[in-house]
């Protein structure tokens, strides 16, 4: 199957598994059309995933149905804030260029809400099985994960290999961390914080160069 038919399919599988997701009843009781969405780029086959938690939604701003025949081509995730804030660092730790995007880009739970508290367990149960497919299919070099707050949603993966390896940074006001794993696939993990926390430049260089050490392994 290629790129374009894996598209086409997993779009419409994640439409039927929408229909008997929590997350889609409670949009429909509060009259809003958040829906969801596979990735922000276009699949290609063994290169590397970047990933957040969810796709978000504007509180009263509804979204389209993805059309199955049409995958996105990338070229607008350059202007987003996340993507503009860690640009030197997919470059610097992952060869990756974010103006022309040689990666990946999707979500570990494919439905919308205007919060990730808004998803329910069985939401997250639901799209499990859909984002696994994703990354079987892809079969990608490294996924990277942005934001450590819900790591607790990777060690549901069972793609993992092992526990996960944290990694921790001091600062005289708190303790960081980010995170690496190898799945079973062969394929490296790494966790670390959103670009958008507020972390001194230190702090997330730090923290990219420990998660990252697992690539030269």
């Amino acid at each position: 199957m290629d790129e374009q038919k894996f598209y086409e399919y997993l779009t419409n599988k994640t439409a039927q598994v929408f229909q008997r997701s929590p997350i889609k009843q409670k949009q429909e009781s509060l009259g809003l059309q958040w829906n969801y969405s596979v990735c922000a780029t276009p699949i290609q086959r063994e290169k590397g995933i970047v990933f957040g938690l969810n796709w978000r939604a504007g509180k009263n701003k509804p979204y389209p149905i993805p059309d199955p025949n049409i995958m996105p081509d990338g070229g607008h995730i350059k202007n987003y804030p996340f993507v503009i804030r860690g640009k030197c660092y997919f470059s610097k730790y992952l060869g990756l260029d974010v103006d022309h995007p040689d990666f990946n880009y999707t979500n570990l739970c494919f439905f919308r809400s205007y919060d990730t508290a808004d998803l329910e367990e069985r939401d997250w149960d639901n799209s499990m099985e859909l984002f696994i497919e994703y990354v079987d299919y892809i079969d990608p070099p490294f996924l990277l994960m942005l934001g450590t707050s819900q790591v607790k949603r990777l060690r549901e993966l069972p793609l993992l290999s092992g526990e996960l390896d944290k990694h921790i940074h001091f600062t005289s006001k708190a303790l960081y961390s980010s995170y690496s794993v190898l799945l079973k696939n062969g394929s490296k993990l790494i966790c670390v914080p959103h670009p958008q926390s507020r972390l001194s430049n230190t702090t997330r260089n730090e923290l990219w160069k420990k998660a990252c050490r697992i690539l030269d392994e």
